[in-house]
């Protein structure tokens, strides 16, 4: 089932052997039609991250869109024309415990991601958008009484630090930037300390937590951040961190654990706590669809606080 439709659409993409942000272009193709099982989502904001930079394909992994054509089995499933949805980065995450299968469906890094006009995607990889979340904030997504650090004020750091918060924990954020640190105060209400200023800082969680550590730190600054990191911690804390651990004494009894990104069950449980609490997810600065290169620009430049959207519709 489907509404009338173009014939065609654009999306953005690196031609032939084009590579880098100014060899990207937009391209105009025959519009999709969804097969059994599948429905076709018309895109209308999709959120940027580091990974997409370097890629030679399509770049984007986080779309939120509107469904405008469904096959029969999608329709069975209870999804409609006009349903407003995301789907997960792995689309072939159909709910469920991660699986090692997934990774090989990750849209954006080493395959076809979602800066373009439709796309379709599988019906039992889709989740629901509030109506309360807008497009540009569906885009960002793909411990009452504990101590939360996140090292950084990237957007994962973010999303870690309002989760956190809505949990009911105390957060501490980071950062090199005395301005985005004070940004993050205001919006937030967080601790913060300047890594760069303060470059034992391991010492001050230490200070703020009365000597324990922090339950868990959100260690998105690298391998060479670790070490600090075993320092802050408390006995039995957790660090979750993004990349391979460095070589490290361990100082505390603690877990280390990789992060990936979150399966569609934890995709769909995020939008219905982000609902619920009324949390809006941090965007730094939104661009229109013919922006796209100077939006991946200022993602490159790392000069803003939050997500960076482009909205395609």
């Amino acid at each position: 089932m489907s509404h009338a439709l173009p014939k065609t659409y654009k999306r953005w993409m690196w031609p032939g052997a084009a590579t880098g942000i100014d060899g990207l272009q937009l391209m105009e193709e025959p519009l999709p039609l969804p097969g059994e099982g599948e429905v076709l989502v018309q895109i209308h904001a999709v959120s940027l991250n580091y990974r997409e930079i370097p890629t030679g394909l399509t770049p984007g992994c986080d779309p939120a869109g509107k469904i405008v054509a469904v096959s029969s089995s999608a329709a069975a499933r209870g999804w409609r024309i006009g349903d407003r949805v995301t789907v997960p980065i792995m689309t072939a995450d159909y709910g469920g415990p991660m699986q090692p299968s997934f990774t090989s469906s990750a849209m954006g890094g080493g395959s076809q991601g979602t800066l373009m006009e439709y796309r379709v995607f599988p019906s039992m990889a889709l989740a629901r958008i509030p109506n309360s979340i807008t497009w540009e904030h569906a885009a960002t997504f793909s411990c009452a009484g504990e101590t939360v650090v996140a090292l950084g004020t990237g957007s994962v750091a973010i999303f870690g630090a309002q989760i956190a918060l809505a949990s009911g924990a105390r957060v501490i954020m980071t950062s090199s930037s005395d301005d985005k640190l004070v940004e993050v105060e205001k919006l937030l209400g967080s601790r913060i300390i300047n890594y760069k200023t303060e470059s034992n800082w391991h010492e001050r969680i230490l200070e703020l937590t009365d000597g324990r550590g922090a339950d868990h730190i959100l260690n998105t600054g690298g391998g060479s951040s670790l070490p600090l990191c075993l320092k802050a911690i408390a006995f039995g804390g957790c660090v979750s961190k993004h990349d391979k651990p460095a070589r490290a004494r361990h100082t505390s009894i603690a877990i280390i654990r990789g992060v990936l990104c979150g399966t569609l069950e934890q995709l769909r449980g995020l939008l219905r706590l982000f609902d619920i609490c009324s949390i809006k997810p941090v965007i730094g600065k939104v661009f229109g669809f013919e922006e796209t290169k100077e939006a991946l620009k200022t993602l490159e430049h790392q000069s803003f606080l939050g997500k960076i959207v482009v909205r395609v519709q």
